[in-house]
């Protein structure tokens, strides 16, 4: 039996790679979107995909630079919680750091981020430290 990770527009069955070195496009976590805002995921071969909420259908991939735990939306805007312990802000449209805001992105934790909830113009994050 082969697990697999679905969400409501998309599933991924972990598979054995002919590539060395090349990680298999497992779902890491997904967003819980709005009808109106674009499905976030990502994946764990350091990648967000944007699907549309109408069709399932992909309308943009993303490069980053660490593993995304945690996706929420906000008013017009996606937050995002990493391994590396950063929260960064996606513009929707590009899913890029928003240009113009004074910050993109803000270190959170000394591990990774566990958790992410927004309220309001609030965030509040879950996540792990070192003592």
């Amino acid at each position: 039996m082969v697990p697999s990770v679905c969400s409501f527009f998309f599933c991924s069955y972990p598979s054995r790679n002919d590539t060395i070195g090349r990680p298999s496009n497992i779902i890491v976590t997904f967003s819980a979107a709005p009808s109106s805002q674009p499905v976030a995921i990502s994946l764990a071969n350091l990648e967000m995909l944007f699907l549309s909420p109408a069709t399932g259908a992909l309308v943009r991939k993303v490069s980053t630079t660490s593993i995304l735990t945690q996706l929420e939306h906000s008013h017009s805007m996606l937050l995002s919680g990493s391994s590396d312990g950063f929260v960064r802000v996606h513009d929707l449209r590009t899913g890029m750091g928003r240009a113009g805001g004074a910050e993109n992105f803000v270190k959170a934790h000394a591990r990774s981020v566990e958790g992410l909830k927004v309220s309001g113009d609030l965030v509040f994050t879950i996540g792990m430290g070192e003592r």
